[in-house]
């Protein structure tokens, strides 16, 4: 709160706020992009991952410079908890698996692109419903948002896309790849996405044992990317700089130095455009969180309507139980007191019925 007492004092003496100790920081997140608060302050890393499903999100200024994340705990006289919590993080830190998680949950954020994450949810909206069916037949072992955002980074799922170097279709399949799987037209959008997928699943199988189940698809996309041998350069330029060649975390960084003479000089299989490799698979990751995210949100509203015309319904539940007449939506006209007495209560249920 000193940080927002010292930006009003010092640049805007408009500014005011109260607090919410209610609401979560994404619920408030939620609100802003509802359009039911003006603002309100959250966390770097959860404003970035929320922009990606909703782009429209801006920030306005920072209100801290960047700070730790700290665990408190009870002081009671007690340090064991305190000595536990620093064993565990020192553990972490050493062994490696405090790396790999920042890596798995926040190594992919990087900088926001209004653009092209506008672009990218127009194109869920209008393009991706009449390929998913295919995506979902094809994705094996892997989750069809993922096999849909290498697409949408290959060709921006465009079946008819074809590069200068000769790579065409959704996949963006060289002609030598689609003779090996068998592919006979690159842009018939069934035989691209299966043969993506074969081939994706293939450089997977290659990826060494030794790397973790949950990072070795980003291994076999760099290898899909710039070749399986320029990865394998990356591994080993990896270990002769004392790093894990099995952490994507740590192999990333170097892929760009394959193409800088210093480096590529002295690897096995020589000059790869790293730089390509890294956008390739950063961008990727990026996608698939836009598209998990934003099929939660789309997900989550067709429930709220359902929960919403269940307790609204368009037809009386007493019609519902009542045999049909034809084209008259309340029925012919009856004598019948019963009907007439619930149809009377039907109405004035309608008629009070609260407005949103």
């Amino acid at each position: 709160m000193s940080d927002l007492q010292k930006l009003k004092e010092a640049q805007y003496p408009e500014l005011s706020w109260s607090i919410d100790a209610k609401q979560t920081s994404n619920q408030l997140l939620q609100q802003v992009v509802d359009g039911n608060i003006a603002f309100t302050i959250s966390d770097s890393i959860a404003i970035s991952l929320f922009q990606r499903v909703h782009p429209q999100l801006a920030v306005a200024l920072d209100v801290t410079d960047e700070q730790p994340v700290t665990w408190f705990s009870k002081r009671d006289g007690d340090d064991s908890m305190s000595a536990a919590l620093l064993d565990f993080y020192n553990k972490i830190s050493s062994d490696g698996t405090l790396a790999r998680v920042e890596e798995k949950y926040l190594g992919h954020i990087g900088d926001f692109d209004y653009v092209d994450t506008r672009t990218f949810l127009n194109a869920v909206d209008a393009v991706l419903p009449e390929l998913q069916p295919l995506f979902e037949k094809y994705s094996d072992d892997i989750d069809w948002p993922l096999l849909a955002a290498i697409s949408y980074q290959e060709s921006h799922w465009d079946t008819h896309a074809t590069s200068p170097t000769g790579v065409r279709g959704l996949m963006m399949l060289t002609k030598n790849t689609a003779q090996s799987l068998g592919i006979t037209d690159r842009l018939d959008a069934e035989q691209s996405i299966s043969g993506g997928s074969r081939y994706l699943k293939d450089m997977m199988s290659k990826v060494p044992a030794t790397v973790p189940e949950y990072e070795r698809i980003w291994f076999a996309l760099a290898a899909y990317n710039m070749g399986y041998a320029h990865m394998l350069d990356a591994r080993q330029l990896t270990a002769k700089q004392k790093g894990n060649p099995d952490s994507w975390a740590e192999v990333k960084t170097r892929l760009p130095l394959l193409s800088l003479k210093p480096y590529y000089s002295k690897t096995t299989y020589g000059y790869a455009r790293g730089h390509e490799a890294y956008a390739y698979v950063e961008n990727i990751r990026k996608y698939q969180l836009s598209l998990e995210g934003y099929l939660q949100e789309k997900q989550k509203k067709a429930l709220q309507v359902d929960k919403f015309a269940e307790a609204y319904p368009a037809v009386a539940p007493v019609e519902l139980a009542s045999p049909s007449y034809g084209p008259f939506p309340l029925g012919p006209f009856s004598q019948d007191d019963e009907r007439e007495k619930n149809r009377s209560a039907w109405l004035s249920t309608l008629t009070r019925a609260p407005l949103h």
